[in-house]
């Protein structure tokens, strides 16, 4: 079940690598703060999923803390204020960048001094081993609930509206406008990316917990395919 992890971040890099590309050749493009935030974004999910491969095999704390750090704050942020910077609102784009900072700078200096739950550690670390338990694979349970709860929820949950968000914008604008352009189909299919994502845990719940990163990976192609069209 190790090597899943490690592929999903080989693959998520190499959209990273494909983004960044379309980013430095898009010189003059309405939407290249948008590709720098989204590629930027991809580099944060590669490092969160290669990061908790190396917490699997070392059983190291360190790259379990860089894991939730980037993967369930930095990521769905990043990722967030692409979309948002394909909106032409000045203000509110500098209030959501600016926001996103301090909340990341919050969430690493609570994650700094929060605690590891030693049987949430060891039932996670079991589970990737083929013991059958009630671990969650994508890692919750594993610190103990403290403050850095409260900024991590806000990042994630304030960049997955922002995805859902600015892509139902675009759907109103494209059915008062009839503008069913190739761009619309790109943000439409972010926003599905968004809820795949998101809904990643959920179907790990309720079917077979292995499907969690297979499921994460489904997300990012749909992301990767609506970057491309956007």
């Amino acid at each position: 079940m190790y090597i899943n992890i490690l592929v999903v971040s080989i693959i998520i890099f190499i959209m990273f690598l494909i983004i960044s590309s379309k980013f430095l050749s898009r010189k003059s493009s309405p939407v290249r703060i948008s590709l720098l935030f989204w590629s930027i974004g991809l580099l944060f999910g590669a490092v969160a999923a290669f990061s908790f491969y190396v917490f699997l095999i070392s059983h190291s704390t360190i790259p379990f803390y860089i894991y939730y750090f980037f993967g369930g704050g930095l990521t769905p942020a990043t990722l967030g204020l692409g979309s948002i910077y394909l909106l032409k609102k000045e203000k509110l784009k500098k209030i959501m960048f600016y926001s996103t900072i301090a909340l990341a700078f919050i969430l690493l200096i609570l994650l700094f001094f929060s605690s590891i739950s030693r049987s949430g550690l060891h039932q996670l670390i079991l589970y990737f081993d083929g013991y059958k338990n009630n671990a969650a694979p994508n890692g919750s349970g594993v610190l103990k609930v403290g403050l850095w709860i409260i900024p991590l929820v806000i990042l994630n949950t304030v960049g997955s509206i922002e995805l859902i968000g600015v892509s139902l914008y675009y759907v109103y604008r494209a059915i008062t406008k009839k503008m069913y352009n190739q761009r619309f189909f790109g943000i439409l299919t972010i926003g599905l990316s968004s809820l795949a994502l998101a809904s990643a845990s959920t179907v790990a719940r309720l079917f077979v917990a292995s499907l969690f990163w297979p499921s994460m990976l489904v997300g990012w192609l749909l992301f990767l395919i609506g970057v491309l069209l956007v």
